[in-house]
C-alpha cells in the first residue's frame, strides 16, 4: 500500500499566484536598484571655464563620468553657453546634450579662444586611441576648430 500526499485546501491558482506576485515584485527592485545606482553614479567636474574676449560667451570644460560598474564612461566635455549663464549646472549640460565636444578620458583636452568669434579645441590621442564627438559649428555664429596633438 502506498501513502499518497497530503492535499492542499487552497484553489490551484493561489499558488500560481502567489509565485507571479514574488517575480514581479523581484523584478520590480531589481529595476529600481539598477536605475537608483545607475543615477547616483553619474559625476561630474567642471574644469575650467574660459570668457570669450568680447564677454558674450563661456566656453566650460568638465568632466563627465559614471555607468554601472565594470561598464562606465568617462568624457572630457566643452559646452558653449551666453556670457552671462551659469557655468555651474553641468547635469544641466549633459541632459540637453548641449556640449559640442568630448573625448574620452584617457585623452588631455583644452580649448582656447581665438578672437571672441572662434574657440580652439586641442586633444590628445594615446596609443590604444580615444572616442570623440565634435560638432562642426555652434548654433550662434562661434567658430568651432579642433586639432589632434601628440601626447
Amino acid at each position: 500500500m502506498t501513502e499518497s500526499s497530503p492535499r492542499s485546501s487552497a484553489p490551484w491558482w493561489a499558488g500560481f499566484l502567489t509565485g507571479a506576485v514574488t517575480t514581479l515584485g523581484v523584478l520590480g527592485l531589481c529595476a529600481a536598484g539598477l536605475t537608483y545606482t545607475c543615477r547616483r553614479t553619474v559625476e561630474q567636474r567642471l574644469d575650467q571655464v574660459m570668457v570669450s574676449p568680447d564677454g558674450k560667451h563661456q566656453a566650460v570644460q568638465y568632466t563627465s563620468k559614471g555607468g554601472p560598474a565594470g561598464g562606465g564612461w568617462c568624457g572630457h566635455r566643452v559646452a558653449l553657453i551666453a556670457g552671462t549663464d551659469s557655468a555651474n549646472n553641468l547635469a544641466e549640460f549633459d541632459r540637453g546634450a548641449s556640449y559640442f565636444f568630448e573625448a574620452s578620458c584617457s585623452s588631455s583636452v583644452h580649448a582656447a579662444w581665438r578672437g571672441s568669434d572662434e574657440l580652439h579645441v586641442t586633444y590628445t590621442m594615446p596609443d590604444y586611441g580615444v572616442t570623440v564627438h565634435q560638432e562642426p559649428k555652434s548654433a550662434d555664429g562661434v567658430r568651432l576648430t579642433y586639432e589632434l596633438t601628440a601626447k
